[in-house]
């Protein structure tokens, strides 16, 4: 049986730091992303407004504008 796990937080420069946590029997395996400047998350807002430009009206998410609307990286 594996258990799967999250976490986030901040401090001091760090701006955001997510891990995800996949525990099996005697062992655990941690990937984490540490962001220390927000330049990096206006980059994927503009990213995804140029995106969001070409498109039709309706209710859309990051992963639509990332993987386009067929599920595959654009």
């Amino acid at each position: 049986m594996v258990n799967i796990g999250s976490l986030r937080h901040r401090a001091g420069d760090v701006i955001g730091e997510h891990s995800v946590h996949f525990a099996g029997e005697d062992e655990i395996l941690t990937l984490t992303h540490r962001a220390t400047n927000r330049q990096l998350f206006a980059k994927g807002a503009v990213f995804a407004l140029s995106w969001l430009e070409g498109q039709r009206p309706g209710l859309y998410t990051m992963r639509d504008a990332l993987f386009g609307l067929a599920g595959e990286p654009i």
